[in-house]
């Protein structure tokens, strides 16, 4: 194999090393374990939302007893709802358990679903209950590792889990098929009764006692509209043995916070309440349609993160459910849910901000969020309470930098995070010159380009002077290959003093174009974190066939961007003197079409800067080339 096939290979091996270590390392779903001093261990508008199928048509839906759903407890006939309209969203509250019945932000459609994303779906669903089931089938309880029985029972409920919301979501497409504005109450909440948010109270074993299951009478009855000023909805209900609970929603125009006050007192006359925690929880999930990362990349829907006041942000992105939670002692800036694109964070506020704890769970089904506030029992008369600002909306920059309570810190692109958020900012102005992302992306890349111009541009000069020495010792070498064709030690030893005497040194181009492309692999892998998770680019139209810039388009870009790069290799890469070059014939097609078949599952976007990058670097090389000409 000739110096060019060697540079080739060598080039294919680095770049796929870099790809499977980033995907594997540098970005892993992982749960960032706590610091021991701050985190103690687990011991310490469009149309309404379509009527929720019972146990039995959920079941029925999914095909067979698969769907085990728990039905909801029916609401009581006199049970209303609140609906409260602002510029932002439309938001529905149920005075059944005083929580958020639905909430559509209007500015954001629904995810594209289609029936065939549906069947998929359920596909995969079937396919990965089935595997768990008969994984569960061969274990033996009594010498099986109780990890792999639990990890196994885990499989099992998500996958059941999975199977309910394509269940849910074929009535729920039936009932809105333009999908024109985006649904932030999970699924679980028409089908399980699960709506966001919940109130308990905790005793002091740890066993909480819902409060959700009230009728609670509101202090505002029918529609509210939003205007300048914001509005307080007060619901209040009594339980049996006379505990007042008391839930407060302020609705601030303009803006995705919601403040929530819930306070508990004891109104009754009987014995003190034993010491316990008021808990204040949102979950298990944000958002009807679920959103997978790419290949390995987070952000994976749900995940559950927390930020203690301190600084420091931990998130659970990982793949692997761990069903105890991890608790956060006070004070705590904010708990969260997640999916990709948007989020319902929880900041303490008022007299909880000291005081308030945090915990996250990462279960399936069973995510949350939660704050809680401890008393030591309340006699007749007192009352625990637990203030919060709820931000439940998109992970825009703007939005969440304008919403206070460090909820920027939301937006986690990998450990890259630094570069991706300059990437941003300069593809945000292009974008406000250009008015279109897939323009201001192909500008992004020529911005990188003239950036990285001193260093390619050296590349290609020492893989020119080392071509030109190459052809100048290329007779010699080839009569020392002739003499000691035989002799393979002699030969490589005749070879190096060959090079040594007339000054050449082989790698010099090798080294010179390597460097610069290494030099740009943490540009690429940041656009890699920034493209498909930045939400501005969610939907957001090139043109023609690529509508959805954080989608993958799988056949005609990356088609083209292997194009390109087999055209800027081609370019980049004069033929090898003396020899046939076949290898190098071969490494020249093997490369473009690996990458293109991986580009398959990458957004368009990083596709569309690739192939920019790619058609530039080929016009840089045409220039210096022509350059060179006219200088000689």
């Amino acid at each position: 194999m000739n110096e060019d096939a060697r540079r080739l290979f060598l080039m294919v091996l680095i770049t796929v090393g870099f790809m499977l270590f980033y995907t594997t390392v540098i970005v892993p779903r992982i749960n960032p374990p706590p610091a021991e001093d701050q985190v103690q261990g687990t011991e310490a508008a469009g149309p309404a939302a379509p009527a929720a199928p019972s146990g039995d048509e959920a079941a029925a839906l999914a095909g067979s007893d698969e769907a085990t759903a728990e039905a909801p407890t029916p609401p009581p006939a006199d049970a209303v709802d609140v609906r409260v309209r602002g510029s932002l969203y439309d938001i529905t509250l149920t005075t059944w358990g005083g929580r958020i019945k639905s909430m559509r932000l209007l500015e954001y459609p629904e995810s594209k679903l289609k029936d065939s994303q549906l069947d998929g779906m359920e596909k995969a669903a079937r396919s990965a209950l089935a595997k768990a089931r008969a994984g569960l089938a061969k274990s033996d309880p009594d010498t099986t590792a109780p990890v792999k029985l639990q990890q196994l029972s885990a499989n099992v409920a998500e996958a059941e889990l999975e199977l309910r919301r394509v269940a849910f979501l074929r009535s729920w497409l039936a009932s809105d098929p333009n999908l024109s504005t985006c649904e932030m109450i999970p699924f679980q909440g028409p089908t399980q009764g699960h709506y966001p948010p919940s109130v308990s109270l905790v005793d002091a074993n740890g066993e909480p006692r819902v409060l959700d299951n009230l009728l609670y009478t509101p202090s505002i009855e029918g529609d509210i509209t939003l205007g300048d000023d914001e509005v307080v909805l007060q619901l209040t209900a009594v339980t049996d043995d006379g505990l007042k609970v008391t839930r407060t929603y302020t609705f601030m125009p303009d803006s995705y916070n919601i403040g929530v006050f819930v306070s508990v007192e004891n109104a009754s006359s009987a014995e003190a309440l034993p010491a316990g925690a008021l808990r204040l929880s949102y979950g298990p999930d944000v958002g009807l349609v679920p959103v997978k990362g790419f290949r390995g990349r987070a952000v994976l829907s749900p995940a559950t993160a927390a930020r203690t006041a301190s600084g420091n942000t931990y998130l659970t992105w990982e793949k692997k459910p761990h069903a105890e939670p991890t608790h956060f002692a006070p004070p705590v800036a904010w708990t969260a849910v997640c999916s990709k694109y948007f989020v319902a964070a929880m900041a303490p506020v008022g007299e909880s901000a000291d005081v308030a704890s945090a915990d996250t769970v990462k279960s399936a089904g069973e995510e949350a969020a939660t704050l809680q506030v401890t008393h030591e029992g309340l006699a007749k008369g007192d009352a625990v309470s637990v203030e919060a600002v709820l931000y439940a909306g998109p992970k825009d920059r703007a939005r969440l930098a304008s919403a206070g309570h460090d909820f920027s810190r939301l937006i986690y692109y990998g450990k890259l995070t630094p570069i991706s958020n300059v990437l941003y900012w300069i593809l945000q102005v292009f974008y406000r010159i250009l008015h279109n992302y897939g323009i201001a992306i192909m500008c992004l890349a020529l911005a990188i380009k003239i950036v990285f111009y001193p260093l390619t541009h050296k590349s290609f000069e020492s893989m020119r002077k080392m071509q030109e020495d190459m052809k100048r010792v290329q007779p010699e070498v080839d009569k020392i290959k002739e003499k000691y064709r035989d002799n393979p030690q002699k030969l490589n030893k005749e070879m190096m003093a060959c090079y040594r005497k007339h000054g050449v040194n082989p790698l010099a181009g090798c080294k010179g174009s390597f460097i610069p492309l290494l030099l740009q692999m943490p540009v690429f892998f940041s656009l890699y974190g920034l493209l498909p998770n930045a939400i501005e680019l969610r939907g957001a139209p090139f043109f023609w066939w690529v509508q959805d810039l954080s989608q993958p388009d799988p056949w005609i870009l990356p088609i083209l961007m292997g194009g390109s790069m087999y055209l800027t290799q081609k370019i980049t890469t004069p033929p090898s003197p003396g020899g046939s070059g076949q290898e190098q014939k071969m490494m020249q097609i093997m490369m473009p079409v690996l990458f293109a078949w991986i580009f398959r599952t990458l957004p368009s976007g990083l596709a569309l800067y690739w192939l920019a990058y790619n058609i530039l670097t080929a016009a840089q090389q045409k220039l210096t080339h022509r350059r060179t000409v006219a200088a000689a």
